[in-house]
């Protein structure tokens, strides 16, 4: 039995509302002690299903319920990397989507730039289903030019479009998403990490605020226990750290105030971009750290990447 779907095993448990109705069947059809007598709850007929193999599909391990997983065998397929991407989108998504699209085989020709640049800024994913859509997509906007080059019965050949980067942007508009590691972390207050994703993985920002108040700390951002204890960890050290770190009243600005004191008299907020995803995992010590120590100290620390 196949669950297939964009995300099979997650939209059949959601589905139609009865998620909790759904998770308590597939326990029991997936459960070795308990399947070899499954009831139909429709027909009350038994079944025995132990020696039915089930084969699922997921993006996403955490939206799966627990007691559910711990009955899966977890078969792990790692995403597509950049060059993998390119070489299948050159060899195969772009004929396939010209020949679907009712167009002839040479009538365009997408430039490596033109294709690197839909791989990168159109798409963010471990598969090529999106990167497929999006190349329709331009095929569709060059079928349009193709229909109206017959319409007005022309004897003049077709002439190939070159997909640049120029073209892109008319056809597919504004980047959907864009490298901006360098352009923020030339503020203080903000540093980056890495964080694991369904994609292969992105840069994940940690912004902080520190201003006059009363000791508060605020958390934003959908972050899970064990990245709200890396918090509380970063601001500890940094409290135990405080003089070593050169933090005096001239920087921050408060007059007659006792160092030792600092904390209690000015607010901490800490931010997460992309608030809508859920965020957890160890090691965000380090870079929320940074993100807090650079806010106030009078110099910049810019991270870069050796290969």
């Amino acid at each position: 039995f196949f669950f297939q779907a964009e995300d099979g095993i997650r939209d059949f448990c959601l589905s139609r509302g009865l998620g909790d109705v759904y998770k308590r069947q597939l326990l029991e059809v997936l459960d070795p002690s308990q399947n070899n007598s499954f009831v139909d709850h429709y027909l009350s007929v038994p079944f025995d299903l132990s020696k039915v193999v089930f084969i699922a599909t997921a993006n996403k391990l955490e939206t799966i319920q627990p007691a559910l997983l711990d009955r899966l065998e977890v078969i792990t397929i790692p995403g597509y990397t950049f060059n993998e991407k390119f070489d299948i989108a050159r060899r195969y998504l772009v004929p396939k989507a010209i020949n679907e699209n009712g167009l002839p085989p040479n009538s365009i020709e997408v430039t490596t730039e033109a294709l690197s640049s839909t791989i990168n800024n159109y798409t963010r994913e471990a598969g090529v289903r999106e990167l497929g859509r999006v190349i329709s997509t331009i095929c569709r906007k060059v079928a349009v030019r193709y229909s109206e080059h017959l319409s007005s019965k022309s004897q003049q050949p077709f002439e190939t479009v070159h997909v640049t980067n120029e073209i892109l942007h008319e056809y597919l508009g504004p980047a959907a998403y864009e490298f901006d590691v360098r352009e923020r972390i030339v503020h203080p207050g903000v540093s980056t990490g890495l964080a694991w994703t369904s994609a292969g993985g992105k840069i994940l920002y940690v912004e902080t605020s520190i201003s006059r108040g009363k000791g508060k700390i605020e958390i934003t951002g959908q972050l899970g226990e064990v990245m709200k204890e890396s918090v509380l960890t970063a601001i500890g050290w940094i409290k135990s750290n405080f003089e070593n770190l050169g933090i005096s009243n001239d920087l921050l600005t408060l007059p007659n105030q006792d160092p030792s004191n600092f904390f209690d008299s000015v607010d901490i907020h800490i931010h997460f971009p992309s608030a809508a995803i859920p965020k957890d995992g160890p090691s965000a010590g380090v870079t929320i750290t940074t993100a807090l120590v650079t806010d106030k100290l009078p110099f910049l620390i810019l991270t870069r990447f050796h290969c």
